[in-house]
């Protein structure tokens, strides 16, 4: 008897042991198989096993009650084999009931063949005849066991997805639900959350989404990609004109009147065609080349920029939006919103190629060549939707501080100054009265329209000059110096900085160049491709004097930029050949293209905003694209959208939640969905993979393809939303305090009175409106009362200048004000040198009695045939020297020669 009950110890020890795999009680199991069992004992039927116990524990307890009975090692021993016959004999059933799963098999557990021959060969030596019907038992109970455990197994396998899923026999896991079941991912059902007409799909997905733990097996959820082939392009022709590289943009004829394109005046034509730097004034021998006048800029508060024809954004161009319907381009956009987009995605193809600096002095061999931060500054648009068009504006969050900017009022003043004659531009002047209503030009101002496979863009033409090549357009720039373009609120101290030489590391034309080639000639180049312009005419100033005058054409900056293009021997005009600078522009306009496609594919037929950043050494270029009006209970309901962003927003809505309500089951926030695009590139060259530095200076006669990839990022909204916040960050640009300004308070006062437009009025203490001119900025900053300040109506908007502002002035901001460093206190130091200069320099010229000598033409189109003086407003004479006819333009000497006949 001693020797039954060890057996059936040993086997009960086991079957528990083997049972602790499948995570169920041994007596949920017992009593399942027993209840199959003819002969099942009464003591294995209570007997419960601790999940978490040792199986060493279960053998021990066996061993130890089989001592306690009497029996030595032998005994032992033959215990020993018993329990390895029986486990053999459960093997064999469980071979034979095992249940074949329909999702995996489950191979019933066997033992090595030299144990179980062993054990076959002696099972009979230790079988007797007294104890055969407790192994029989054991044996059954075995069996039925496994069969059971065997169907549990299947039922766990076949379960798709169901928390309590209930078996045939009532059976069930009680676990209950689950609580961590993760919602949809925002990322994977975004896409399909709406439908083709922007509005969300009532469709609910049955996607289920990764775990916020796991992260995506993919690092993007969409991705497509594609070839531009110099090769195929040349070869395929294009819905937009004829196959040629150098016409990725076909030109369109205006719907409506314009204004006539300006021409030069004062005789500056003549920087046209003569290379380099034009001094207004010798400062050898203090001649002036062109006339006097233009030395003195007028006060940008002295100039009515009401009587000026406004900029008109792109979303607001009735023509543009016209056109765009009538040749279906989905997408319009001027210059100043385009260039911007255009820049990083060159920035991404070119793989961080630098300028040539290689023309200027040693003053600049060791001085940076890559580009400066301001122009690798992430872009925000805004792509406003109309009746299928969508409609590229720049956008800048948080303050407008434009109106506050010298610069961007002194172009529009500076471009009049420089395009009309004296008497034409005092028209303009707050001090001359304004035209009669019927005497004004209402017609618009001139533009090139011209499209592209998918895009219709507009340019606005500065001025003509039928005597350069092409068309004769170009554009009018005018270029502050160094410590006012670093130093803008102190533009009144910084005015006095001086242009003193040609070349050298500071106050020098060089230098301005060379700020040039780093800041803008990008810019200006592509300005020029998409108005069809030849070049660009700079005026170099302080925002109170000019020094002088450079024609810089685009051959000149695609050398600076893209490297200098190799003519075929014996050809003096290679307009039919592709440049360099022609296949970027087409390749950047092609992957603009795409892209605009990808970012108004995320929302359907809505407005969007974006913010477009390529890094330096980033090998992508990366997009934040969000839609610009959104209702999260009207829009979130329903989609994968608002369930994932649930949990993520669920704290930041409850600190917020004084001042809104809890809907208590769900919680619901009005921030909107955010997609970010991840942009790749890669250039082969010869069907060799290159740098982009390399592709960017391949010859005309290689063939360039341009592997292009466009995915869409699998990261968590919080990433993204950290991701575009860090690209905002980078947009930040604060401003210096003014000189004689050194607290918070001081420069509120100042920011509040400083209006270039007139927009603001002060009332004086006898209650009559008072004008805030520069001048009395230090007077209120030193303790005048502050003015009481009413916005007038002003409806200029002005291309890369003010922007409308619904709140009139920007309020001040502390954040965007800080000391100024030490480099900039160097420029300011300068600036005060110079000021000083001028000022000797003028009381020197008047205490002799000098003279200003004019050399050259006065007037456009004519020479003067004898010496004469002219009284300027300031009451000095001006002598003007006659230039001899061969010195003189082509249409000038033309005309003499026709007098002497």
């Amino acid at each position: 008897m001693h020797r039954l009950q060890n057996a059936r110890s040993i086997a009960i020890s086991a079957l528990t042991c083997r049972r602790r795999a499948f995570g169920v009680s041994a007596s949920v199991l017992n009593a399942n198989s027993d209840a199959d069992s003819n002969q099942s004992q009464s003591q294995s039927q209570s007997q419960i096993v601790d999940l978490g116990k040792d199986p060493s524990q279960s053998r021990e307890t066996a061993n130890e009650q089989g001592q306690q009975g009497g029996h030595g090692k032998g005994q032992e021993y033959t215990l020993g084999k018993l329990s390895r016959s029986l486990r053999s004999q459960r093997d064999s059933s469980r071979s034979n009931s095992s249940i074949q799963n329909p999702h995996r098999d489950i191979p019933a557990a066997g033992v090595s063949k030299r144990r179980k021959k062993e054990k076959h060969s002696k099972k009979k030596k230790f079988g007797s005849a007294g104890a055969r019907p407790a192994v029989e038992s054991a044996r059954a109970s075995l069996a039925g066991s496994d069969a059971k455990s065997a169907g549990v197994l299947k039922l766990l396998f076949e379960g798709s997805g169901e928390t309590n899923h209930v078996a045939k026999d009532g059976w069930t896991t009680g676990w209950g639900e689950d609580a961590l079941q993760p919602g949809e991912n925002e990322n994977l059902g975004l896409q399909g959350s709406f439908s083709g007409d922007g509005r969300p799909s009532k469709m609910k997905s049955t996607r289920r989404g990764q775990p916020p733990h796991v992260r995506h097996p993919l690092p993007y959820t969409r991705r497509v990609e594609g070839l531009f082939d110099d090769a195929r392009d040349l070869n395929a022709p294009s819905s937009s004109g004829p196959s040629s590289i150098n016409n990725v943009l076909e030109d369109i004829d205006p719907p409506s009147e314009h204004k006539p394109i300006a021409r030069l005046a004062h005789g500056l034509d003549r920087v046209l065609f003569n290379p380099g730097v034009h001094w207004l004034q010798d400062p050898r021998s203090r001649v002036y080349n062109f006339t006097p006048w233009l030395e003195s800029i007028p006060k940008v508060t002295d100039f009515a920029f009401e009587r000026v024809t406004g900029f008109i954004r792109s979303s607001q161009d009735d023509d543009l939006h016209t056109l765009a319907k009538i040749h279906s381009r989905p997408y319009v956009g001027s210059t100043s919103s385009l260039t911007g987009l255009l820049s990083h995605i060159y920035f991404l193809i070119s793989g961080g190629k630098e300028v040539d600096t290689s023309v200027l002095s040693g003053a600049f061999a060791h001085e940076p060549t890559n580009f400066t931060p301001g122009q690798r500054m992430p872009v925000s648009i805004v792509l406003r939707y109309k009746d299928g068009v969508w409609a590229i504006d720049s956008n800048k969050d948080g303050e407008d501080d434009s109106q506050k900017n010298v610069l961007t009022w002194m172009g529009t003043l500076l471009e009049k100054f420089l395009t009309v004659p004296e008497p034409e531009f005092k028209t303009f002047l707050r001090s001359s009265p304004a035209l009669a209503e019927g005497e004004e030009d209402k017609r618009r101002e001139a533009y090139r329209y011209a499209k592209s496979d998918r895009f219709l863009m507009r340019s606005q033409l500065d001025c003509v000059d039928p005597r350069l090549p092409g068309t004769g357009v170009f554009d009018v720039k005018t270029r502050a110096a160094v410590p006012i373009r670093l130093d803008l609120l102190n533009f009144e101290e910084n005015s006095g900085y001086l242009i003193r030489t040609l070349h050298g590391p500071l106050e020098s034309f060089e230098k301005e160049y060379y700020d040039l080639i780093r800041s803008a000639f990008l810019k200006y180049s592509f300005q020029a491709r998409i108005g069809n312009m030849d070049g660009v005419f700079v005026a170099y100033h302080n925002t109170a004097r000019v020094f002088g005058f450079q024609y810089i054409s685009l051959e000149e900056m695609d050398a600076r930029l893209f490297g200098q293009d190799v003519k075929p021997a014996g050809v003096v005009n290679s307009d039919s050949a592709p440049t360099r600078g022609t296949r970027i522009f087409e390749k950047c306009v092609k992957l603009l293209e795409v892209v605009m496609d990808e970012i108004v594919g995320v929302f359907g037929e809505r407005s969007v905003k974006c913010t477009v950043e390529t890094r330096e050494r980033s090998s992508k270029m990366n997009i934040w694209v969000e839609p610009v009006e959104w209702d999260a209970e009207k829009e979130g309901k329903g989609n994968s959208v608002a369930e994932l962003k649930e949990v993520e927003d669920e704290t930041k809505v409850a600190e917020q939640g004084k001042d809104g309500e809890q809907d208590g089951d769900r919680v619901k926030t009005e921030e909107p969905p955010i997609i970010q695009i991840d942009v790749e590139v890669q250039n082969f060259v010869t069907g060799q993979p290159v740098w982009g530095s390399k592709a960017i200076g391949v010859t005309p006669d290689d063939n360039w393809i341009l592997h292009w990839t466009v995915s869409h990022s699998s990261l968590e909204t919080s990433r993204i939303r950290a991701n575009l916040a860090s690209a905002k960050d980078r947009q930040f640009r604060a401003w210096n305090f003014p000189a004689n300004i050194s607290g918070p308070e001081e420069m509120e006062t100042w920011w509040n009175a400083l209006d270039f437009g007139r927009r603001n009025t002060a009332a004086s203490s006898s209650g009559e409106g008072e004008e805030i001119t520069l001048s009395r900025l230090q007077d209120l900053v030193a303790g005048a009362e502050s003015p009481v300040v009413t916005v007038q109506e002003n409806g200029l908007i002005e291309e890369e200048g003010p922007k409308a502002n619904e709140n009139g002035v920007p309020s001040f901001n502390r954040r965007l004000f800080r000391p100024a460093s030490t480099s900039i206190e160097v420029l300011r130091q300068l600036s005060r040198d110079g000021r000083e200069e001028t000022l000797r320099a003028e009381a020197e010229e008047e205490a002799m009695g000098r003279e200003k000598i004019v050399w050259g033409l006065v007037g456009n189109g004519g020479i003067v045939n004898s010496a004469t003086k002219e009284v300027p407003e300031d009451g000095s004479s001006v002598s003007t020297i006659t230039q001899s006819p061969e010195m003189g333009t082509v249409d000038a000497v033309e005309q003499t020669s026709q007098e002497k006949e």
